[in-house]
């Protein structure tokens, strides 16, 4: 079994000079978890994308798992619905 994050934090961050605090750690897991959702609905390009629009914090604060059915929809798209007609830009 892997190990939690508390247990990633305290091998690996909790002993350098200059850590973040778990709180912060946390925060850059939870971002990155949503970026790797999104880019594995096809390819990595989609966060040059995301990062040229300036779509960051908006991919960032989408509520919870909504970044994996993007993913989803973005790696086998329904032919029977247009998914581009709920998001705004």
């Amino acid at each position: 079994m892997g190990k939690s994050l508390q247990e990633v934090y305290d091998v690996e961050v909790a002993p350098l000079e200059n850590k973040p605090s778990y709180r912060t750690f946390q925060h850059w897991y939870t971002r990155g978890t949503r970026y790797a959702a999104v880019a594995g609905g096809g390819t990595v390009y989609i966060l040059v994308l995301v990062a040229g629009l300036g779509l960051r914090t908006s991919l960032a604060s989408i509520p919870g798992d909504l970044t994996c059915h993007l993913g989803n929809a973005l790696r086998n798209p329904d032919p029977g619905k247009c998914h581009l007609q709920s998001l705004e830009v």
